[in-house]
């Protein structure tokens, strides 16, 4: 039965009933959202294909994905995370009417779209994503561009970066200002814990948790969806060794003298597993739960999904599908990077087999498989 429930004022702050309440507020907004959004405003929802699996068969690929395949349509109109929403529009004019119609719809629930004012910055933020790299360079020269969308009676701005949930994201879509960032904030860390560090009264065992679990884990907050490149592997595999090597008191003079190559580092400091490693292990862990999830939730649809449009000429921009590839490769050896789902797909849905697949490599990495529980 339906009941109404009189209220006049809103919860409390810290009141257990208040963030329901507001989850219950965010659904009809989004909800009500959809059914304008093409309707009554005339705006189009950006929408993307996937293969659904039939019977109990994968279809697609991580890469190599024929853009002129059929597949199911599914749109991604927006992206909700409890009080923050994601919105993405196919032109600046689209941009500027959508967020007026968004402010004027938060209104309708008695919420509020923080905007810019004279005197004041805008905590919502616009981001111009150019179709390639190139078209990204060339956006950068133009002197005209208006960096402010009127809305309402303020403004959001355009930036080129922003930072949502501790990750920064770029408008290029590469990871790279997101690990330099991190890679920062760990040497900074591993500065403050010289004297730990340094300290000969603590064992060597100590300290490999501590820097597993401090630096470490600050560098490769996030890691799960980088799109590494050769040039962000080489970033995190210079931090890594060079903090290894300041641990252990390795100066440069002893390693072209002894000629101490990077494995010999690691393997002085308890065996610990390359960095890289690191990140393909805790990224299998994430590409087994995509996997086991249902097919109607988004991870899922986007793990293998491509747009209708055709790609632009040259070699494609480097995405976490390849990192992924990469990764599943070492689990089921001798498998192609554009293997298909059907290959990889049900091991990973069968949790108890990805994990030892998952196992049965890490055994192999730096020949000790006591690190695993350490360092996931």
């Amino acid at each position: 039965a339906e009941h109404d429930i009189p209220c006049t004022v809103g919860g409390q702050q810290g009141d257990n009933m208040a963030p329901i309440l507001f989850l219950f507020v965010m659904q009809a907004f989004s909800e009500t959202l959809e059914d304008k959004w093409e309707k009554e405003w005339g705006l189009t929802k950006p929408t993307c294909r996937f293969h659904r699996s039939k019977k109990a068969r994968e279809h697609g690929r991580l890469l190599a994905q024929d853009c002129k395949a059929k597949g199911t349509f599914f749109e991604m109109l927006h992206l909700l995370h409890v009080n923050d929403g994601t919105f993405l529009f196919d032109s600046r004019e689209a941009l500027e009417k959508g967020a007026n119609r968004i402010y004027q719809h938060f209104a309708r629930f008695g919420l509020k779209m923080h905007i810019g004012h004279e005197g004041g910055k805008s905590k919502t933020e616009a981001m111009h994503i150019s179709p390639s790299l190139k078209e990204d360079e060339e956006k950068l020269l133009e002197p005209n561009l208006e960096p402010r969308i009127p809305v309402h009676d303020g403004f959001i701005t355009l930036t080129e970066d922003f930072r949502y949930l501790g990750s920064i994201i770029s408008s290029d879509l590469r990871d790279e200002l997101e690990i330099t960032t991190r890679i920062k904030k760990a040497t900074a860390q591993i500065g403050a814990l010289r004297a730990f560090f340094r300290c000969p009264h603590i064992q060597l065992s100590t300290k490999q948790r501590v820097f597993v679990a401090i630096p470490v884990n600050t560098a490769l907050w996030g890691c799960d969806s980088w799109a590494l490149t050769e040039k962000t592997k080489k970033k995190l595999r210079v931090f890594y060794h060079k903090s290894i090597r300041s641990i252990l008191n390795i100066n440069m003079h002893e390693v072209e003298a002894n000629r101490i190559t990077n494995e010999e580092v690691r393997q002085r400091f308890m065996s610990i597993p390359d960095v890289i490693d690191i990140i393909h292990h805790r990224q299998l862990k994430w590409i087994g739960k995509i996997a086991r999830m249902d097919e109607e939730r988004a991870p899922r649809r986007l793990i293998a999904s491509w747009c209708g449009n055709p790609r632009k000429a040259g070699r494609p921009q480097c995405t976490y599908r390849n990192s992924y590839a990469e990764a599943i490769a070492k689990v089921i050896p001798g498998l192609p990077q554009d293997a298909r789902l059907q290959e990889w797909i049900p091991i990973a849905k069968d949790e108890r087999a990805w994990n030892t697949a998952i196992a049965g490599w890490w055994a192999t990495v730096d020949g000790r498989d006591a690190q695993a529980p350490m360092l996931q």
